[in-house]
């Protein structure tokens, strides 16, 4: 295995770098999440799988994510 490395240019920000390597949104199927019966809550397991959000936020899964947006 080989080591790799980036080199920042000068004059290019790391900022700028990370906005172009966001990748396009994409549509999120919540159909799973969605309540039974009105007013019921979600209810989402404790598992940690990291889910970014388009709002910038990281839910702890994918589950929260769609309780957070349903």
């Amino acid at each position: 295995m080989r080591n790799q490395a980036i080199k920042i240019l000068p004059g290019v920000s790391r900022k700028a770098l990370a906005e172009q390597t966001v990748l396009p949104s994409l549509q999120v199927d919540c159909s799973e999440y969605r309540r039974l019966e009105r007013g019921r809550p979600i209810y989402c397991e404790r598992l940690y799988q990291p889910f970014c959000g388009s709002d910038g936020k990281t839910y702890n899964n994918k589950c929260s994510f769609c309780k957070a947006v349903l």
